[in-house]
């Protein structure tokens, strides 16, 4: 019975261990297909990552080819000074390329022109193009006129009354009375516009870009659906993409015709007044300049004023006689130019630029006129108070006191005949800057009202 059944137990355990062989070689048959797919995996990924490289690489030279047409294209029309007014978001394509070389065409022909005025009249134009220019007549320059405003006749009669004290000629007591008298005057002169100008800057101004950039925002809110950013001054500037032209027919009535009305939505216009305004003033700031040129440099130094005009050889009694200014003291040119000439260019220049703003924000087109003529009335007031209170014989003192020109001949020329337009070429690039770069009315303005104001005031002209 033993026997019997331990013979039965070795049966079973060399039954269970060929079943054990065999679950072990289809356990090491599993873990090689096992590995065998591992293997296949990875070939596949290796190649989808190689595939995916290749791919990333492609695109990325997609994206330099484009981004070089688009950069091409860019600055082909940049060149072309193509403009897009209407486009929301996109500013009119005013050439950086054209406003440098209008620039350094302003600096060349600047140079130029001093060249010429320091030389014989022929300057750095006119030898690049030498056709003929030795055939060219050559003229006598005459004297030049003191102005005839408050500020000339401060300098009329500082140079004419010094002269009579150094000489000991006339009546010391009103020679130095009309001194004072026209020195008085010409600092009433520019207490009153300078008190203009900072009355404007204080009371009128603010009112108006505060309202411009008020109106201006609630138009950029209402028709982006409110995807906007904030400028530096807290106003809503819509973003890219999401500008709704169809808002519009809901917008308020009120500030359509506000929004409308903003000088920056009709560009030529607003181009065109301050191009006006910017070329008045620059008219009086070339006056200022050639005036401080000719008593620094031209005229020559004197020990004493009591040979300023050089006129030993004249009538005194002559009032049609001419009174040229030939030679100054150092001290009487300081005198002119610290207290006379400077503070003029000075409140020319800062009124220019404030002037600039009032109109860039002033949101009513008949307006627009209007304040560009208030601004020069400011800037003439020296004319009404000479005309106005100057006594008639200091007017033709006045007319009598020439200045010694720059140079005694002047040769026909290209800078001669054509000089002076650089200063329109300076205005323009001026006002190209101003509209651009410089103005804070509107900063970061979307040039997105003209287009969609077109119809609106079309009708509005019914």
């Amino acid at each position: 019975m033993k026997s019997t059944l331990s013979g039965v137990l070795s049966d079973e355990c060399q039954g269970s261990e060929v079943d054990g062989n065999v679950v072990s070689l289809l356990q090491q048959d599993s873990m090689k297909k096992s590995f065998s797919t591992e293997k296949t995996t990875k070939k596949v990924s290796e190649l989808e990552q190689d595939s995916t490289k290749k791919s990333f690489s492609s695109e990325k030279m997609t994206e330099k080819v484009s981004g070089k047409v688009t950069s091409s294209s860019a600055a082909l029309s940049g060149l072309l000074g193509a403009t897009s007014l209407g486009v929301a978001g996109r500013p009119p394509v005013v050439s950086q390329v054209g406003l440098g070389i209008l620039l350094c065409l302003v600096i060349i022909m600047a140079y130029s022109q001093f060249a010429s005025a320091a030389s014989s009249g022929s300057g750095m134009l006119d030898r690049m193009i030498p056709t003929g220019m030795d055939k060219e007549e050559v003229v006598s320059v005459p004297p030049s006129p003191v102005q005839e405003d408050t500020y000339g006749f401060a300098v009329a009669s500082l140079v004419r009354d010094s002269q009579k004290i150094a000489r000991g000629e006339g009546a010391f007591a009103l020679r130095s009375s009309r001194m004072l008298a026209a020195l008085v005057l010409l600092y009433v002169t520019i207490f009153c516009q300078v008190g203009l100008v900072l009355q404007v800057k204080w009371y009128v101004t603010p009112q108006q870009v505060s309202m411009i950039r008020n109106d201006y925002s609630t138009f950029e809110k209402w028709m982006y659906d409110g995807h906007t950013t904030l400028t530096v001054n807290g106003k809503h500037r819509g973003i890219d993409g999401y500008f709704q032209p169809e808002n519009f027919e809901a917008f308020d009535p009120e500030l359509k015709t506000n929004v409308c009305s903003i000088p920056f939505s009709q560009l030529s216009f607003l181009m065109l007044v301050l191009f006006i305004w910017s070329l008045t003033c620059a008219a009086q700031i070339k006056t200022g300049l050639e005036f401080l040129f000719c008593l620094l440099f031209t005229v020559a130094n004197a020990s004493s004023m009591s040979e300023c005009l050089g006129d030993d050889d004249q009538d005194p009694s002559d009032a049609e006689q001419e009174h040229i200014i030939r030679s100054l003291t150092w001290p009487m040119k300081l005198w002119i130019a610290v207290t006379i000439l400077l503070p003029w260019l000075f409140v020319t220049i800062y009124l220019c630029f404030l002037g600039c703003r009032w109109l860039a924000a002033t949101n009513d087109f008949g307006a627009l006129v209007s304040n560009a003529v208030a601004l020069e009335f400011i800037l003439l007031l020296k004319d009404l108070f000479y005309n106005a209170l100057v006594p008639e014989r200091c007017k033709r003192d006045v007319q009598k006191t020439m200045l010694i020109p720059n140079m005694e001949q002047e040769q026909a020329g290209w800078m001669v005949f054509f000089g002076s337009f650089t200063w329109g070429v300076f205005t323009l690039c001026w006002v190209l800057a101003y509209i651009f770069h410089v103005q804070a009315v509107l900063p970061e303005y979307r040039w997105d009202v003209h287009d969609t104001c077109a119809k609106y005031l079309l009708e509005m002209q019914r």
